[in-house]
């Protein structure tokens, strides 16, 4: 709730039998008036206080497209029609959490180029004045990181708490690497007790968990993921073809995409636990489109990695394959070869859930939430053609006062 009282505050524990199940457990809420919430949503302050969960080679391509393009409205990556949203200059990182050694007390700035990150450098980074914090460890590293991170540097949640009610932090983005779900479920209940929208980018199950989305919608605060549509990934690319062979009558029988990588993505979804749920979101977005909606049988669609080859460095290659018949039964068959910047793929995407987090925090509408998932993540809990969630987040903009406006551009 967006007023002069902290919201009602949640956080995550395992079962009591230590199932690790998920529960939502009411501490005793901190009541009277938050200072750092009066400041930033009785309009004193004119930009959007920014947490960034996890400081490698996404959390670098992101602060990196905020630098170089923080002067403009429309920026690559980005969707153009929401340049009415102001230039990027209203975004300000606030604080930052990670878990290896190495970042710890260094500022943001510094910690970007730190290893294992391997991120290309397309911009100049100031100083920001954000030391990164020691954050949740939990499952945010899989057992191939530790041949990469040797020190890991940890918290408990009431410090990310503290650190995000002292920073006056109003959007939280979680660039968690997949497989990362206690950790993301941990930062998920460190931002309800702050007050914070939360941006999971990952393909942890969180939007579409109805516990979680009633514990921020009774909050007011806006939950939107799960999994972000990169500018122009493998899954888009994919998805516009199987798209384009149902437009054209073309049945589609069989199709798979697999992916390879160099960067920590890829040691983490080496992993076939942890990339289980990544190749979910990528089946259910590509089956949707098939067949004019009619989709394919689970054992018709795979999507999934392939390894990590760290020659690739932060550059994935995908190969996709589309098998299909047109009039007579007469094979079609498509073959795909895409090699593309990874973490900078997504850069401008996670400016833009940012940019739109801060409108449904600030709109106070679920209706914004529910089109700002829709428009920007792979699996959101409702599905809306994307012209229809772009009209309602643009709606959403112009009914706001001019005041309301200095806090979300």
């Amino acid at each position: 709730m967006i007023g002069n009282h902290c919201p009602p505050t949640w956080h995550y524990s395992a079962d009591r039998r230590g199932s690790g199940r998920r529960q939502f457990v009411a501490p005793p809420c901190v009541r009277g008036r938050c200072a750092s919430r009066e400041q930033v949503y009785g309009g004193s302050l004119k930009s959007v206080g920014v947490a960034l969960i996890g400081v490698g080679n996404c959390a670098a391509s992101v602060v990196q497209a905020w630098a170089k393009h923080k002067d403009d409205s429309v920026y690559p990556g980005g969707i153009p029609a929401l340049a009415n949203l102001g230039p990027l200059r209203d975004l300000r990182f606030t604080a930052a959490f990670d878990v290896d050694a190495r970042k710890i007390g260094a500022d943001l700035s510094a910690a970007l180029w730190m290893p294992p990150n391997n991120a290309p450098a397309f911009a100049d980074v100031p100083p920001l004045g954000v030391a990164v914090h020691a954050g949740l460890a939990c499952d945010g590293l899989g057992p191939r990181s530790s041949s990469f991170i040797d020190d890991i540097a940890t918290a408990e949640p009431d410090a990310v708490v503290r650190e995000l009610r002292r920073t006056g932090t109003d959007v939280v983005v979680s660039l968690l690497p997949a497989g990362a779900d206690e950790a993301t479920a941990g930062y998920a209940a460190a931002a309800l007790r702050s007050g914070c929208a939360f941006v999971n980018c990952s393909s942890t199950v969180l939007a579409r968990d109805e516990k979680w989305r009633d514990a921020f919608s009774e909050s007011g605060l806006p939950l939107i993921g799960d999994d972000l549509k990169a500018q122009l990934g493998a899954t888009i690319v994919h998805q516009t073809l199987v798209r384009l062979l149902s437009e054209q009558g073309v049945t589609l029988d069989r199709t798979y995409q697999i992916n390879a990588g160099g960067n920590m993505n890829f040691v983490n979804l080496g992993d076939p636990a942890r990339s289980r749920a990544k190749s979910a979101t990528k089946v259910h977005a590509v089956t949707s489109e098939a067949n004019r909606g009619a989709g394919l049988a689970s054992e018709d669609c795979y999507a999934g990695m392939a390894d990590f080859i760290p020659s690739l460095r932060d550059r994935k290659v995908a190969y996709i394959r589309l098998e299909g018949r047109t009039l007579g039964d007469q094979p079609v068959d498509i073959e795909l070869r895409m090699d593309v910047p990874d973490s900078v793929n997504g850069a401008g995407a996670a400016l833009d859930a940012t940019r739109l987090a801060a409108l449904a925090l600030r709109s106070k509408s679920p209706q914004v939430t529910e089109a700002v998932n829709a428009l920007q993540m792979k699996e959101s809990p409702v599905s809306l053609p994307a012209g229809e969630a772009l009209e309602t987040i643009l709606s959403a903009h112009g009914s706001l006062t001019a005041a309301d406006r200095e806090v979300t551009r």
